[in-house]
């Protein structure tokens, strides 16, 4: 699964229902974009040392991480998570 990617396996720890977990190194609003377009979406604060679990390898947006999460994507700036 991660043999395309240049990850440690210490470094990612992948749960029972496939889905990546990563942890917030700084506080920041996380906005889940949804799927389809629209306006700009609320955003939650999460703090440093909190987890969430995201699909995956995140794919480079500008400055930007997107990863994918249930209810669509969140863009995570790149030096504000690293893998659990």
């Amino acid at each position: 699964m991660w043999e395309s990617e240049r990850f440690c396996a210490r470094h990612v720890r992948v749960d029972r229902r496939t889905k990546t977990r990563i942890r917030m190194t700084t506080t920041f609003a996380w906005r889940v974009f949804p799927a389809e377009t629209g306006g700009a979406p609320a955003g939650t604060v999460v703090r440093r040392g909190d987890e969430r679990a995201v699909a995956g390898p995140p794919e480079r947006c500008g400055r930007f991480d997107k990863f994918v999460v249930p209810e669509g994507y969140v863009l995570v700036p790149r030096s504000r998570w690293a893998w659990v």
